[in-house]
C-alpha cells in the first residue's frame, strides 16, 4: 500500500522503486555469490542419503555433522535431479534469498520509503550479504523469519494465528535451533493474548510436533538428539569467561569491518524502547536474547554469520517507525546507512572477481569467509 505521505506520489514511481531494489538485489546476490567450505558437510551427506547411504558423513558412522535438517532436507530433491553440487546450492539460495527480498518489501514495508531503508541497510551490510549465498543456512532462516514477522504484525490473536506462527518457529528452528530465542518472546506474546489460554498452549505446543519428530528420529537413528558439533563446541570445557571474552571480540569484529550491522541492531533495540507499537518489543526481546547468547558461546570464526537474523529483525523493527513514512527522516537516513556503510573496506556491491586479496584472518581467529573462499568458491570465478 502507498500512503499520500510518501516520498513519490503515484503507483508508478512506487513501482519503479519496488522492482529497482528488487534488480538491484538480484545483481548483488549474484555477484556475491559463494560457498564456505562447511557448507560441503552438508553436501556430503546430501549426496550420500541421495546415494542410499543415508544421512551421514561417513556410511558406518552414527553421527550428525550437519546442523540444518530443514536445509538439508531441501537440498536433497534438487541435486537428486541435477547431480551438481556448485551451481545447484547457489542457485537455492539465490532463490530463497529473492522471494525474502520480495516478500519484505511487500508484505511488511508499506511505501516506498522504508523500501528504500531496506535496502540501503540489507544491500550493504556485510554480514547479510555474504550469508545470503555461502550454503550455509542462513537464507532459510531469513525467510521463515519474514514470514513469522509479516504474520505476526497483523495482531490477529486467534489460535489458528497461533498455530501458523509455532508453526513457522518449528520449522525454523529445524533449520536452525538457536533461532528458537528469536521467536520465543513473540509467540509467548502471541499465546498470552489468545482468548483461551489452556487451548492456545494445546496449540502452541502442536505447532513444534515436527520438531518432536525430528528429536526422536535423531535419537534413535544417530543416538544423539542435538548435531554432533553441539557437544563438540558447546562442551569442550572452555571456561565461560573465555568463551564470553572471544564473544566481545566477535562483536568488535563486526563493529571494525560491518559496523552498519552493529548500528542497526543497537538501533533496533533503542527504537523498540521508544515506539507507540507495544508489539514491536517482543521482537526486540527476542533480538536481545538472540545477542546474548552469540556473546554466551564465544561468536563464531565465521565474521558475522550470527548476526544476519538479529540484522533482520533490527531492519523490521526500524522501519515500523511511522517517522520513517515521511521524507524529511527516510531520505537522509537512508544515506546516512549508505555512508557509514562506505567508512569500512569491503562494500558488497563493489567487491569483484578479486575480492581474495589478503586480510583474511584475525589474531583472535575471526575470519572474513567469503574474502577467504572467493577466488575459488564464487558464482564470479
Amino acid at each position: 500500500m502507498v500512503y499520500s505521505n510518501d516520498i513519490f506520489k503515484n503507483r508508478k514511481n512506487y513501482t519503479l522503486v519496488l522492482v529497482g531494489v528488487w534488480v538491484f538485489f538480484t545483481i548483488l546476490f549474484l555477484r556475491t555469490a559463494w560457498l564456505c567450505d562447511d557448507a560441503y558437510i552438508t553436501f556430503r551427506t546430501v549426496n550420500n542419503a541421495v546415494n542410499g547411504y543415508g544421512l551421514r558423513w561417513n556410511i558406518n558412522e552414527r553421527v550428525q555433522a550437519y546442523t540444518h535438517p530443514l536445509w538439508l532436507f531441501l537440498h536433497i530433491p534438487f541435486y537428486f535431479l541435477t547431480k551438481e553440487m556448485f551451481l545447484t546450492p547457489i542457485f537455492i539460495s539465490f532463490a530463497i534469498s529473492m522471494v525474502t527480498i520480495i516478500a519484505l518489501t511487500l508484505f511488511i514495508a508499506q511505501n516506498t520509503s522504508q523500501i528504500l531503508i531496506i535496502a540501503s541497510i540489507l544491500g550493504f551490510s556485510r554480514a547479510f550479504v555474504d550469508f545470503s549465498s555461502s550454503g550455509l543456512e542462513n537464507p532459510m532462516s531469513h525467510l521463515l523469519l519474514v514470514l513469522f514477522i509479516s504474520l505476526f504484525l497483523m495482531k490477529k490473536f486467534t489460535l489458528t494465528n497461533l498455530f501458523f506462527l509455532s508453526f513457522i518457529s518449528c520449522f525454523a528452528t529445524l533449520n536452525r535451533q538457536d533461532c528458537l530465542l528469536i521467536y520465543l518472546p513473540a509467540l509467548i506474546y502471541t499465546w498470552w493474548h489468545t482468548e483461551n489460554k489452556i487451548k492456545g498452549l494445546f496449540i502452541l505446543c502442536a505447532g513444534f510436533i515436527p520438531l518432536l519428530l525430528w528429536q526422536i528420529f535423531s535419537i534413535v537413528y544417530y543416538g544423539f538428539p542435538f548435531p554432533n558439533t553441539a557437544y563438540a563446541k558447546l562442551g569442550a570445557g572452555i571456561p565461560r569467561i573465555d568463551l564470553i571474552v572471544q564473544g566481545i571480540r566477535y562483536y568488535l569484529w563486526t563493529w571494525n569491518r560491518d559496523n552498519i550491522t552493529s548500528i542497526v541492531i543497537f538501533l533496533g533495540l533503542i527504537n523498540a524502547l521508544f515506539q507507540k507499537k507495544k508489539i514491536i518489543q517482543p521482537l526486540a526481546l527476542g533480538v536481545l536474547l538472540y545477542c546474548f547468547y552469540i556473546l554466551w558461546i564465544g561468536g563464531d570464526f565465521m565474521g558475522g554469520r550470527y548476526f544476519t537474523v538479529p540484522l533482520l529483525t533490527a531492519t523490521i523493527i526500524i522501519i515500523q517507525n511511522s517517522q520513517l513514512s515521511k521524507k524529511q527522516f527516510a531520505i537522509p537516513i537512508t544515506f546516512a546507512f549508505i555512508l557509514i556503510s562506505l567508512t569500512r573496506p569491503d562494500v558488497p556491491i563493489f567487491t569483484g572477481a578479486d575480492y581474495s586479496k589478503g586480510g583474511f584472518f584475525t589474531k583472535d581467529g575471526i575470519t572474513t569467509e567469503r574474502k577467504y573462499y572467493y577466488e575459488w568458491s564464487s558464482l564470479l570465478n
